[in-house]
């Protein structure tokens, strides 16, 4: 069975490739292109300005540990400052490098007893300071009881920390890895004088690296935020995240790490992803502590950052799929529509016309019924109109014979009269005729006008 038009149109809205490609395709390009650049503009832009936060939010607390880092070290120059003088202690750096006497060696072991006490004293107050130490004038160990596996790894004379308190500086120096353990340490100095104000030597703390570090990179709270410090070859001062082992080298972490560690040494802030060697993904964020060429940096999960990007340019992807297939679909639609029109007025066209055939051909009918009726209901008065104008004649032709014969003068007034009754009755025919005639004329020249017209044809 054949599919009728509508059918048609509603399984093909287009029929050819060119129709599709001028009445659908270059259309929905038209509109979809500059949706799919205002998704990607404001994608791209929402994305910068996740990334954006979490970096603000990164740098922020890291300038906040920076600010605890020199308060920290801070504090270590004047614990070493306050150790420097110790009376006791200025006393045996000048006995040792005085004259031996007689009582010295009385003396120089009070004195040791004292310093020696005296580090105990400070080593139990604060649990991160590992031991004390005095130097004389030439760098040469005064008091180094508990400070023996840094001086096996240095020469103290040689030392920045010495060479400092030389120029009458408070030094900050180190890492320094020590023990049989390789455990990293950091050494607080300050110069000594004696009493007469001259240089004597230097003294100086050795502290744990790691505990030193705890304050400064310690999360404060929960937090997806884990931070670190980095000396200038990327020695993991301390750490709270990405440690095997506090104290690491940083680039052994991967080529993405070495990359970054590279950064860092050329830029004092910055940020990167890294991927480690388990598969882990982070952010890194850095800034250089600037009073050591050390970095203080933080890392987070690199999926804080592109998830939510992700989940942003899937949300304006499927916006934007759905925006082209709601679009599509209203064009097909459409044109189904304007197909189904198109057939509708089609039809209304052809039903307008064989309405007004039906009309004609009702006409034709009416017109051919009222045919017959006029030619019947003109048929008498026509034939009462012939029959009278036939005895007209005859009545002619009888008074003509008549007066050839020598007729009666009364004979010819009976014929007149009776002429003169037949012309009447032709008179009245005719006329009658000429009515009947005038009233279809009516009929016929209103064209459908409704108004109701009587019609005497029944009298003839």
């Amino acid at each position: 069975m054949p599919r009728s038009p509508g059918q048609a149109g509603r399984q093909a809205p287009y029929s050819g490739w060119r129709e599709l490609v001028l009445l659908f395709l270059l259309p929905w390009l038209a509109l979809m292109l500059p949706l799919a650049g205002l998704a990607a503009v404001t994608t791209g832009s929402l994305s910068s300005e996740i990334r954006a936060n979490s970096l603000g939010a990164a740098q922020e607390s890291l300038l906040e540990r920076k600010r605890v880092f020199f308060e920290s070290v801070q504090a270590a120059k004047r614990a070493s400052y306050e150790i420097a003088h110790n009376p006791d202690a200025i006393k045996l750096i000048v006995l040792k490098a005085g004259t031996v006497t007689p009582d010295l060696a009385s003396r120089e072991l009070e004195l040791m007893e004292s310093v020696a006490g005296y580090s105990r004293r400070l080593t139990r107050e604060v649990d991160y300071y590992e031991s004390v130490f005095y130097l004389d004038a030439g760098g040469e160990p005064v008091y180094a009881a508990e400070s023996t596996e840094l001086f096996a790894v240095l020469n103290p004379s040689d030392s920045e920390f010495f060479k400092a308190s030389t120029r009458g500086n408070v030094a900050f120096d180190g890492p320094f890895v020590i023990g049989v353990d390789e455990r990293a340490v950091v050494v607080a100095s300050s110069p000594a004088y004696d009493e007469l104000n001259r240089n004597a030597g230097a003294a100086g703390i050795v502290i744990k690296a790691s505990r030193f570090f705890e304050p400064i990179v310690e999360p404060r709270r929960p937090s997806l935020l884990r931070y670190g410090v980095l000396d200038e070859s990327g020695f993991i001062l301390g750490s709270s995240d990405l440690s095997r082992g506090t104290h690491d080298f940083f680039p052994s972490y991967g080529a993405e790490a070495a990359s970054l560690q590279a950064q860092m040494a050329a830029d004092s802030s910055g940020s990167g992803f890294m991927r480690l060697p388990d598969g882990e993904e982070y952010l890194l964020v850095w800034e250089g502590l600037t009073l050591k060429p050390w970095t203080l940096y933080a890392v987070m999960p690199a999926s804080v950052v592109r998830r939510p990007i992700f989940l942003a340019g899937a949300t304006a992807a499927f916006a934007l799929a759905a925006a082209g297939l709601g679009l599509a679909f209203a064009m097909v639609r459409t044109r189904q529509l304007r197909l189904k029109n198109s057939q509708l007025e089609s039809t209304i066209d052809e039903l307008a016309a064989a309405q007004k055939l039906l009309i004609r051909t009702e006409r034709s009918a009416v017109l051919g019924s009222a045919v017959a009726g006029l030619a019947h209901e003109l048929n008498t008065p026509i034939g009462v109109a012939l029959t009278s104008a036939t005895f007209v004649r005859d009545l002619a032709t009888a008074s003509t014979e008549a007066s050839g014969a020598g007729a009666e003068p009364g004979d010819a007034r009976v014929v007149m009269e009776e002429i003169r009754k037949a012309s009447g009755v032709l008179s009245s025919s005719l006329r009658r005729a000429s009515a009947i005639i005038d009233s279809f004329k009516r009929v016929s020249e209103t064209d459908g006008d409704e108004t109701m017209v009587v019609v005497e044809l029944g009298q003839a």
